[in-house]
This record gives structure tokens, sequence and C-alpha cells, in this order.
């Protein structure tokens, strides 16, 4: 979806290096690396991008990072105490830590996440470990047009050349990139990806900075569900999509809530539902998709269902804010 823009407001976009992901709720570009690196060196390559290894300010961050690297734990974070304090590497003040039992220990220096849960330990600097860098992102020049000059009120006056003959036409920028899809009502950005459990689904929005679908409004409902039909009558549940919706923790005494945080203001449940089938159903998948040949007495059609998170869905949809 393309949009005029505004002339009388300068428009600001995040502009990333190539191999790093923009995350909106931060306003940083990350860098996920797999490679294995010392402290150093993973430093190095960070700087090499503008940035450093990442400074966690607060728990949702880190939150967002333990999603992001959740195969490759232990990692490298921008925290150590090789100048005698514990000092975020990019020089921002220590505000916020996730230290687990007994750490630091008073022996290593630099810091990793070493544990699905999030929590720090102190590493050596020289081990070679993944890790993650952040770069401030860089908004793209002011695109405005100056008004047009006002002719002066003279006898003499006859034409007024234009103060601004170079100032070009109102250009046209996406608010999504290429291949996600934009939607008016939420002002928001979604793409559809194929084949993977709900936990490989999240980390897959994850990484490029956003969170499996939430859901506020019927329409809404309507648009996601579109985004992933076949137009084909399914043959069993796992031919259907998955949307961000779960019990934390995959555990039956949680509340349902979606994994980008927002607040549960609509549902839509297929009648019964949810039903914990089995004591096992913690994640949400939508009927984007009829169950026969006529899809007019599919009750069910664009409802939703609680399912085994660990089950391979066809498809997932994943949603991020718009760029403006």
């Amino acid at each position: 979806m393309l949009a005029l823009l505004l002339l009388s407001v300068p428009l600001v976009l995040a502009v990333c290096p190539n191999g790093t992901v923009y995350h909106p709720e931060f306003g940083r570009c990350y860098k996920f690396s797999s490679t294995r690196q010392s402290f150093e060196l993973a430093e190095s390559d960070c700087l090499s991008l503008g940035g450093h290894l990442v400074s966690v300010q607060n728990g949702y961050e880190n939150s967002m990072l333990i999603e992001a690297m959740r195969f490759l734990y232990p990692f490298f974070i921008g925290l150590s105490d090789l100048g005698g304090n514990w000092t975020w590497i990019d020089n921002t003040p220590v505000t916020y830590t996730n230290w687990a039992k007994g750490q630091p220990n008073g022996i290593n220096q630099c810091v990793i996440s070493a544990l699905d849960n999030g929590f720090w330990s102190a590493n050596s600097c020289f081990e070679r470990l993944p890790y993650v860098c952040a770069i401030s992102a860089n908004p793209t020049p002011p695109t405005s047009c100056p008004p047009p000059p006002v002719c002066p009120s003279q006898p003499a006056c006859t034409q007024c050349p234009s103060q601004h003959p170079s100032c070009p036409a109102p250009s046209v920028v996406d608010r999504c990139p290429s291949e996600w899809t934009y939607f008016t009502e939420t002002n928001s950005c979604y793409k559809t990806f194929l084949a993977a459990s709900f936990d490989d689904a999240e980390h897959t929005c994850v990484v490029r900075g956003s969170h499996l679908a939430s859901i506020h409004s019927s329409s809404e409902n309507r648009f996601v569900a579109g985004l992933t039909r076949t137009g084909e009558a399914y043959g069993n549940p796992s031919a259907l999509t998955w949307i961000g919706l779960r019990q934390v923790g995959f555990l039956s005494s949680t509340p349902w809530t979606w994994t980008d945080g927002t607040n549960v203001d609509y549902t839509n449940w297929a009648l019964g539902e949810p039903d914990n089938a089995d004591g096992n159903e913690h994640c949400v998948q939508i009927y984007s998709d009829h169950n026969g040949a006529d899809p007019t007495k599919d009750t069910q059609f664009q409802q939703w269902n609680d399912y085994y998170c660990s089950e391979t869905m066809r498809a997932f949809v994943c949603k991020k804010p718009a760029s403006y």
C-alpha cells in the first residue's frame, strides 16, 4: 500500500544497515548473529555497522532478545566490567539488569544471556559465542517542500519566478516493507509465512521486528484470515493459520494474551472453544479456510480454535506497526 507524503509534515522513516532488523518498539536496528566470536570481535563487528553490542534497557527488550535468539543462547550482550565496574559498552546508564542467582560471580568479566528464561551470567570474554548488535535507526532526510513565494504588489511586477525551482514533486513512500500488506484501520503491516509451530512462528516474526498477529476487531479478523486463505476446503486442523493468542507458559491456569502485549479486547471463538482438548491446547489458530464444499454452511469460518502449540501449522501471519 502506498501513500502520498503530507507536505506539511516532514516524513521520518527508519533506515537500518543491511543485515539488521528494525524493531519499532525500541526504535533501534538489531543484528542477531549466529556467528561465534569473542566479546571483543563481536563488538568490532557491531562497530562496523555503526552500533555496539546490545545494551538492554528493560524487561520487555530482554524478552524480545531471548525470543529472537531462542536457538542461539548463550549469547553476548554489551555489559562488562573490563573497566572495573559493570557498564554498557555503548555508555548508556545501567538502569536494568537480570542476573541469575549467584551472578555476577566475581571472576568473569563479560555478560551472556545464558538461559531461555532470560537470566544473565558473567562469562569469559574470550569464549566464542553468538551475539546481538544494536544500532540507532537513522531517519531519512525530510522531504517536505517550502511554501511558494508571494508576488510583490508593484505595478512593474508582471511575473513571479519560483524561488524553489528544484523542489521535487511529492514522492510516494511505502508505509510497509516490500512483501508486507498495509491495513488502514490498524495502521499496521502484515506478512504471511508458512509451516511452523507456534514458537517457531513467533520467532520468525520477532527477528523481523514484528509479532504473530493480534486481532482487535471483526474487520481486522476478516483481513488476517483473508491473507492466508487458499479457497479450498481444509483436510485437517494443521492446514489453517496461527495468530498470536496463547496462554503464557502454555498453562491452563494462565489467561489468554497476545504475544505483542496488546490488550485482549476482541475474541472470535468458535462454538465450544476454547476447550483445551487433552489439557494441551494453549495456542490459537484461525479457521482461514472452510471445512466443506459449501463455505456458506461453515459456521466456524474465520473463527478461532485453541490447538496444540507444537503442531506445525500451514501458515501464520506476522504484524508490526507501519512506518508512519
